[in-house]
């Protein structure tokens, strides 16, 4: 990919997002190894100016798109390269989308090295921390929304962390329940239901692959799906901005983990949701142009699977084990969230059920 754009990247500086070293990631040294790779072939193989910019937390703030984007206007890029963990991804796709009458940005190029950054470079918009209301809010977005030839993703499962078993299994029920949320929390209106019925069966492949992976086959046909699943997941993500109600695996993302479940992992969070969707959509009405017997037979299909018993309570990924979960408290946490971005969001009534069959399996 760089090979082919390398008359456009050659032109000017180009700011290189990647991720720094967090300690507590079992990954980071394979991100690492990812993102100096990359810093080579821009630097050395390539001749290309690149200008730093690194993330070391697992969301990037307000702040850091501020800094990266004065660093753009100072030095002339026009081209972004995010490389690594979810948080540089992010972060590539809120600073091209800060650009503005200042900026002459033309590329965005992702090439994503974990799973979560994967789910990330599927998603159409970015998620920010804003630190003082401990919660995650959406980048501005006025950019580049309708020229999609300047935005290239290149994925490739060989680069991307394989963090072992367990952490498979939560990035395929989390591109599960983003897919079943996407059914049922969209009113109705989905513009391509076949892309959601496709993305709900390559999780159910890649369950399939991690089944033929443990009886000694390879497994990298399991991680290959995995990518892709949660790839095609995060192209499903639905913000509220519209006229279509924000995921409920989203809103929960958004407002609820960064206060309740700090140090829990955001795929496992979203997995640790399915029960409860799958428990309080069992009887819901589908959205138009999806098939209620297709949806049916994937869902027995998920939840026949030995795995699926496994699947983490919500209450279980919480740092204090003997914490009282209110779910009043948890909508409350939505509701100032749901303010702040300005958003529509799925009544209280499914979103108070799907919290408490989460909590209480």
């Amino acid at each position: 990919l760089l090979q082919s754009e390398r008359g456009n990247l050659a032109r000017a500086p180009v700011l290189l997002v990647s991720s720094g070293e967090t300690p507590q990631s079992e990954s980071f040294p394979k991100v690492h190894t990812a993102c100096e790779g990359t810093k080579f072939m821009v630097g050395m193989e390539f001749g290309f100016r690149s200008v730093p910019a690194t993330v070391t937390s697992a969301y990037p703030t307000v702040e850091d798109v501020k800094k990266a984007t004065e660093l753009i206007k100072r030095l002339g890029a026009t081209s972004v390269i995010g490389v690594g963990s979810g948080a540089a991804i992010d972060l590539a796709k809120a600073v091209f989308q800060e650009d503005d009458a200042t900026n002459n940005l033309e590329n965005l190029i992702l090439a994503p090295a974990t799973r979560g950054a994967a789910l990330a470079a599927g998603a159409s918009r970015s998620i920010l921390l804003d630190p003082h209301e401990e919660t995650l809010v959406l980048e501005k977005h006025h950019g580049h929304d309708d020229d999609e030839n300047a935005v290239h993703i290149a994925i490739d499962p060989k680069m991307i962390c394989d963090t072992g078993p367990a952490s498979v299994t939560d990035a395929i029920f989390a591109s599960i329940a983003i897919g079943v949320d996407s059914i049922y929390s969209s009113d109705g209106v989905v513009k391509r239901p076949d892309q959601v019925i496709s993305a709900l069966r390559c999780g159910l492949e890649a369950l399939h692959a991690l089944d033929h992976q443990e009886e000694g086959s390879s497994s990298s046909t399991a991680h290959e799906l995995t990518v892709e699943a949660l790839f095609h997941a995060g192209e499903l993500l639905s913000y509220g901005t519209g006229t279509t109600n924000r995921n409920i695996t989203l809103a929960c993302v958004s407002s609820i983990l960064p206060i309740s479940f700090p140090q829990a992992q955001s795929l496992t969070f979203i997995s640790s949701l399915l029960p409860g969707l799958f428990d309080t959509f069992q009887d819901a009405v589908l959205m138009e142009g999806v098939s209620s017997d297709e949806v049916g037979t994937l869902v027995q299909r998920v939840q026949a699977h030995s795995m699926y018993e496994k699947i983490p309570s919500l209450s279980s990924l919480a740092v204090d084990s003997t914490a009282n979960f209110d779910v009043a408290s948890m909508l409350k946490q939505v509701h100032t969230n749901q303010s702040v971005w300005n958003c529509l969001d799925v009544d209280d009534a499914i979103l108070e059920e799907v919290l408490h069959r989460s909590l209480t399996r």
